[in-house]
């Protein structure tokens, strides 16, 4: 920072920020996964129509952090009118996954992280009901893991068995230059320019993961406001200290979220520009 006033905000930059829009589909970069993404435009075009095209009960997407997971499942449920959306990992620990996966109008589903709950007796009671429930009445199931499903610990074989029975895809990391897209789109998204070359700095000196990229650059774009100054490589590398100070605990942690924004890429030309 140029500035004792600049230093002030940069100090007091709120480290808890909000988030961007839901994602879409259009704005996820498929690179190697485009065999993934036109199964999920097949489900959602299913969904949408009241049943599922080809008669396959849904798809299994499976992938390291920074996949697009969660971009696709969450991008799935928006697309769906009136599916829901069932963060496993998120409810793992207040007992409330059983609940979400059993009760509520039997609707299309995405259950994201399915590994928080493989094992857990109720849980997978619940889901194996509700996956003959939506089997039945013709309406899409989308599971995302970090497993294939025969890798997951799942107890309940018959559960276990119709998992498998999923379309099942793997989910493979980007490029990097395709993550500098990726960078590059999700700060268009938000109204800020990210410069190619901040994007490779990132890559460079940050987590790798798309998650943690995305947290970071959210941040950027509240300072950049803070301080009325452009995203630039200068900036960074005057932020360079502050995210040191962070490393050990003591500002923003620089833990990897596992794949929210993965696929961002900018719209097609043509397309009207999709959330998130």
């Amino acid at each position: 920072m140029t500035g004792i006033r600049d230093r002030l905000a940069l100090r007091q930059l709120p480290l808890i920020l909000e988030g961007p829009p839901p994602p879409g589909l259009t704005d996820f970069l498929p690179g190697p996964n485009a065999e993934a993404l036109a199964a999920v435009r097949a489900l959602i075009a299913g969904g949408a129509a009241g049943g599922i095209s080809g008669g396959a009960a849904g798809i299994y997407l499976w992938g390291g952090p920074g996949t697009g997971k969660t971009h696709l499942a969450r991008a799935f449920a928006g697309a769906v009118s009136g599916a829901g959306y069932v963060d496993a990992g998120a409810r793992a620990g207040d007992g409330l996954a059983p609940l979400a996966l059993a009760d509520g109008p039997l609707v299309p589903l995405a259950v994201d992280g399915l590994d928080a709950l493989a094992g857990q007796a109720h849980a997978e009671e619940a889901l194996f009901h509700r996956y003959n429930r939506l089997r039945d009445a013709g309406l899409p199931l989308l599971v995302t893991a970090r497993e294939p499903p025969r890798a997951l610990p799942i107890r309940l074989p018959d559960l276990a068995s119709r998992l498998a029975a999923l379309l099942v895809f793997r989910l493979r990391e980007l490029t990097d230059a395709d993550k500098i897209r990726v960078l590059v789109a999700f700060g268009a998204r938000r109204g800020f320019a990210v410069p190619e070359e901040v994007g490779r700095y990132l890559l460079a000196h940050r987590p790798r993961g798309l998650g943690g990229l995305t947290a970071v650059l959210q941040d950027l774009d509240r300072l950049t406001l803070i301080t009325q100054r452009k995203l630039t490589l200068p900036l960074l590398r005057e932020l360079a200290p502050l995210w040191q100070t962070a490393d050990t605990g003591e500002g923003h942690p620089s833990t990897e979220a596992d794949d929210p924004g993965q696929g961002a890429a900018p719209p097609a030309e043509g397309d009207d520009p999709a959330p998130g």
